[in-house]
């Protein structure tokens, strides 16, 4: 079965840990100066709906630098759903490359790919989550002490960023708190999702509406705009209520 990354409670706790320690390693090789060619004749089609410097460049880099190609592919260019369905570009991708990254305005577009595609579909951002960035901000966090002593404190909009990190720590076994306006936590589907994967691990999950009572103590703060894109109809009225 393939194998998605459309968010991070697709994979278990130990293959979260596991990706970790792998990324780690490949860094340190690379500040060795050491050749690392793990996709060495591996081919992924990056796809984007919203515009990108982060996520499209370090994606092309990263293909380059373990041996690897991308092939940057635009909406005009594909025409999902007007000269094409998510079904034949789907199928007819998985022919062609290794992997696909796509980054939507809607997580249903990803789950569409995801269902037709025979070679793994990874997230690079959507409407609900961004699993990659939050996987590279647990990286950052364990460069500098123990996911499982680390205290996480989120201030801001309820967003794909902040559902992402929070299943992360749910899942990972970190204290993760959140201080958002009521309107703008994040969806109770996810909390209880979330909640589910703390009995296990072990994580502390809340949700303080005082951004400085959540930020006391903490060893990381994190934070995200306030008006994403595709939100700006709504950006006077965000900046009002945070």
């Amino acid at each position: 079965m393939t194998q998605h990354f459309l968010t991070l409670a697709d994979w278990t706790a130990e293959e979260l840990r596991q990706s970790l320690v792998r990324a780690a390693e490949l860094k340190q090789g690379r500040a060795k100066g050491e050749e690392q060619r793990l996709l060495r004749g591996k081919t992924l089609a990056l796809y984007f709906e919203k515009p990108s410097l982060r996520t499209h460049v370090t994606f092309e880099a990263g293909m380059a630098q373990l041996g690897g190609h991308a092939i940057l592919l635009r909406p005009e260019q594909v025409g999902i759903g007007t000269r094409e369905s998510v079904e034949d570009v789907a199928r007819s991708l998985s022919r062609w490359v290794d992997a696909i990254m796509a980054r939507t305005f809607r997580h249903e577009l990803l789950e569409d790919l995801a269902r037709a595609a025979s070679v793994p579909v990874i997230n690079g951002l959507s409407d609900r989550w961004h699993p990659c960035q939050a996987l590279a901000d647990f990286q950052t966090m364990a460069e500098k002490m123990p996911l499982e002593k680390t205290v996480l404190a989120y201030v801001g909009d309820g967003n794909n960023v902040a559902s992402s990190l929070l299943i992360g720590c749910a899942l990972l076994g970190l204290e993760f708190r959140i201080a958002t306006p009521k309107a703008y936590r994040i969806p109770e589907t996810v909390w209880q999702r979330a909640r589910q994967f703390a009995q296990k691990s072990g994580a502390k999950l809340e949700w303080i509406e005082d951004p400085k009572v959540a930020v006391t103590g903490a060893h990381f703060v994190y934070t995200d705009v306030w008006t994403s894109m595709g939100q700006e109809v709504e950006r006077a009225k965000r900046l009002k209520d945070f």
